[in-house]
């Protein structure tokens, strides 16, 4: 499933950000700039600005299985976000509350999904030693730089709160 958002046409140059046809580079970054700031994306998570690597901890709020409950999970991710506000991401599970696992326990991690104004959403696989699961996350940025948000998943039906801090 592809994530991103329709095409549409750069809406025509205002008098105010007129520009002499002989400076095309300044031009061209002006437009850039108020079609940036016009878009939905334009914010903490504009293009680019939460790439990087980033440090995603879960904690499971509800789960058909009782032993989940009060779970917290640690993953270490390389985020990457292209100019449309796609990002995609992949890394490794490497905590269970708050205790490092070895490299034999830790399973891969993949995110994909787009950003919304101050709102990241994304879809999400986890390989497991059984099988794989999957789910999403909806992290709002609070003023501090993290992610904070809420999350499911298809594994055993879990549920809870997610935090992102950048490394």
């Amino acid at each position: 499933q592809q994530v991103g958002r329709g095409g549409s046409a750069a809406a025509p140059e205002s008098p105010s950000h007129a520009v002499p046809e002989t400076d095309r580079t300044s031009r061209a970054a002006m437009r850039q700039a108020t079609v940036a700031s016009e878009s939905p994306t334009a914010s903490f998570l504009e293009a680019g600005r939460i790439s990087g690597v980033w440090t995603l901890t879960t904690h499971v709020e509800s789960s058909s299985v009782d032993a989940f409950e009060g779970l917290r999970l640690g993953f270490r991710v390389r985020i990457q976000q292209d100019r449309s506000g796609r990002v995609i991401g992949s890394g490794r599970k490497i905590s269970e509350n708050g205790k490092p696992i070895t490299r034999a326990r830790q399973t891969p991690f993949e995110l994909d999904g787009i950003t919304q104004g101050d709102r990241l959403s994304l879809a999400f696989t986890e390989g497991g030693a059984r099988r794989q699961s999957s789910g999403t996350f909806v992290l709002i940025h609070e003023s501090d730089g993290r992610l904070l948000g809420h999350f499911s998943t298809d594994a055993a039906r879990s549920a809870g709160t997610v935090e992102a801090r950048r490394q």
